[in-house]
């Protein structure tokens, strides 16, 4: 999603808590893109994965996805 010129990943959980973080990987600022087959967020740069709440979850990335502006 979009918020102005920020780009969001934002997930729903079944709950229906909503979970908003920037969309920029932390390791070298490519994009996320979510793998519905992982349930995870995916960096197509250098592979780095993250849970639904922006949390890694696999490197080279070592900081969680940044909270939403």
């Amino acid at each position: 999603m979009r918020s102005g010129t920020s780009k969001i990943a934002v997930y729903k959980f079944a709950d229906g808590t909503v979970v908003q973080r920037s969309a920029a990987c932390p390791h070298l600022g490519c994009l996320v893109h979510w793998n519905s087959f992982e349930q995870c967020w995916d960096c197509p740069c250098h592979g780095s994965q993250f849970a639904p709440d922006g949390a890694v979850l696999n490197g080279p990335a070592v900081k969680p996805l940044a909270a939403a502006e």
